[in-house]
C-alpha cells in the first residue's frame, strides 16, 4: 500500500488512473491437499513472474494472500485500457505452469478499482477492489469483476444479513408460509396434494426481506444450516398440529441446501427431529435442487440412502436447469421430480419449453417417480401438463405461498371445490 500510494502521487500528477487489481488463483488447496506445499510454492512462483513479466518497472506487484496476488497498474487518463491491462493479465495463466513435468491448470478470479474514478482513497480503493473480487468469486470460477457503486449497496445489505440473521430465528423473526401442491387426476383437478413450506423473514424494522436477498447470504456464510434445521422442526410440529385437521396436507416439503446435506450429522439431526415431534416420517419431503446434488452426486447418494431408511420422501426440484448425469438419477433413491418453472412459463406456445417439459414427464413417469411441474399461473398451462402425465402442480394459479392461517383457510375452500375438469 506504500507503494500503490506513492503511485498515486504520480499518476495525479501526470494525469493517468491507477488501477488495483486482486487476482485469487482458483481452487489452488487443491494443489496442496493432492501434491505438496512445496509444489505449491512453485505453482505461486511461476505465477508471480508471469504477472511479473506484463508489468512496467514502475508497476507493483504483490502477494497479499495464501493464493492472492494485488497489483497497481498505471492506466491512460481515462481508464479506458484498464480492462485490457486485466485481460493480458488473466491470460497469463491460459497455458498450464509445469512443475517436475506436471502440467497445473489454473484459473483466477480478479476484481479491481480505479483511483481515483472509484475512490480518492488508496485503502478505499482496496477495499472496493476486495469488494469486486468477492462479487466476481460469487459468480464461480474465472471471472472478472470492476468495482461498480451497486456492489457497495449489495455488500452492505450482506453484511447486514450477517449480522442480523443470525438472531433473527432467536427472535421469532422468521415464518414458514405454505404453498399448495394440488393433484391432477383424468377426470378431475383440485385435490390437495401435499404442500411446499417456504421460508419468510420479517425485520421489524425493514419489514419483509425477500428470500431471493437473504438465503444466498445465509448460503455463503453457512446461517442456513441452523436456519434449515429450524425450518424441518417447525415443519414436522405444524404435521403433528395438524393431524386432526379434516383436509390439512399429510405431506409437506421442506427445502435443504447443499451445506446441510454436507454436513457430517445432517442425518442424524433428521432422524432426531422425527422421534422427537413423532411425526411420521412418510409426510416429510426433503427437497434438494438438482444443482446442488449434482455439486457432490458420490457424497449426496448415501446420504439419500440413509435418509430413505428412515422414511422420509426426497424430491430433486428445479429438475431440468442443471446437469443430471442420467446414470446417476438411475442411482439416486428419489420419489420425486420438480420440472423447474423456466420451462413452464415457455408453455404451451414456445416449442423448446414444450419439448423439454414432455420429455421430462415422460422422464418421470418411466422411473415411476412422481412428477410436479413449478410456476403453473394459467389454465393454458395447466391443461398442457396435465394432458402429457404430470401428476401434480404448484403455482400462482391455484395460490400463492400463504401463512398457516390464511393456508388452512384455502384448502378447506380446496376441498370444497374441487372443480370437476
Amino acid at each position: 500500500m506504500d507503494r500503490f500510494r506513492v503511485l498515486a502521487q504520480q499518476a495525479d500528477k501526470a494525469g493517468h488512473i491507477l488501477a488495483l487489481v486482486l487476482l485469487d488463483i482458483d481452487h489452488f488447496q487443491q494443489i496442496n491437499n493432492h501434491s505438496s506445499f512445496a509444489v505449491g510454492d512453485d505453482v505461486l512462483a511461476q505465477v508471480a513472474q508471469r504477472l511479473t513479466s506484463l508489468l512496467t518497472q514502475e508497476e507493483v506487484l504483490a502477494r497479499i494472500g495464501d493464493d492472492e496476488f494485488a497489483m497497481a497498474l498505471l492506466c491512460q487518463a481515462d481508464g479506458s485500457d484498464a480492462l485490457e491491462r486485466i485481460g493480458q493479465l488473466r491470460g497469463a495463466l491460459a497455458s498450464p505452469i509445469i512443475v517436475d513435468g506436471k502440467p497445473f491448470a489454473l484459473e483466477a478470479c480478479t476484481g479491481g478499482g480505479l483511483y481515483p474514478i472509484d475512490d480518492e482513497s488508496p485503502d478505499q480503493i482496496l477495499r472496493k477492489a476486495t469488494i469486486a473480487l468477492k462479487e466476481a468469486k460469487a459468480l464461480g470460477p474465472n471471472q472478472a469483476m470492476m468495482f461498480d457503486p451497486n456492489m457497495d449497496m449489495t455488500s452492505r445489505r450482506r453484511r447486514f444479513i450477517d449480522t442480523a440473521f443470525a438472531s433473527a430465528m432467536k427472535k421469532g423473526q422468521l415464518q414458514l408460509y405454505f404453498q399448495p401442491q394440488v393433484a391432477l387426476t383424468e377426470t378431475k383437478v383440485g385435490r390437495l396434494a401435499g404442500a411446499e413450506a417456504l421460508m419468510r423473514w420479517f425485520h421489524p424494522q425493514r419489514g419483509l426481506i425477500r428470500p431471493d436477498v437473504f438465503i444466498p447470504a445465509a448460503e455463503e456464510n453457512g446461517l442456513i444450516v441452523p436456519a434449515g434445521i429450524w425450518a424441518l422442526q417447525e415443519v414436522c410440529e405444524r404435521l403433528i398440529a395438524w393431524r386432526d385437521h379434516p383436509v390439512a396436507p399429510k405431506r409437506i416439503a421442506v427445502n435443504i441446501s447443499a451445506r446441510q446435506l454436507a454436513c457430517h450429522d445432517f442425518i442424524d439431526q433428521v432422524a432426531t427431529i422425527i422421534t422427537q415431534t413423532g411425526v411420521n416420517p412418510s409426510m416429510l419431503e426433503l427437497e434438494l435442487t438438482e444443482s446442488a446434488v449434482m455439486h457432490n452426486v458420490t457424497g449426496a447418494i448415501p446420504k439419500f440412502q440413509a435418509l430413505r431408511e428412515i422414511g422420509v420422501q426426497l424430491a430433486i426440484d428445479d429438475f431440468g436447469s442443471g446437469y443430471t448425469c442420467l446414470d446417476y438419477l438411475k442411482k439416486l433413491p428419489v420419489d420425486c421430480l420438480k420440472i423447474n418453472r423456466s420451462f413452464i412459463q415457455g408453455l404451451p406456445d414456445d416449442w423448446a419449453s414444450a419439448a423439454i417439459t414432455k420429455t421430462l414427464l415422460i422422464l418421470a413417469r418411466e422411473l415411476d417417480l412422481r412428477s410436479i411441474a413449478e410456476g403453473v399461473e394459467t389454465q393454458e398451462q395447466l391443461a398442457f401438463v396435465r394432458e402429457h402425465g404430470c401428476h401434480e402442480v404448484q403455482g400462482f394459479f391455484f395460490s400463492r405461498a400463504l401463512p398457516e392461517d390464511a393456508f388452512l383457510t384455502y384448502v378447506e375452500t380446496l376441498a370444497e371445490a374441487s372443480p370437476e375438469s
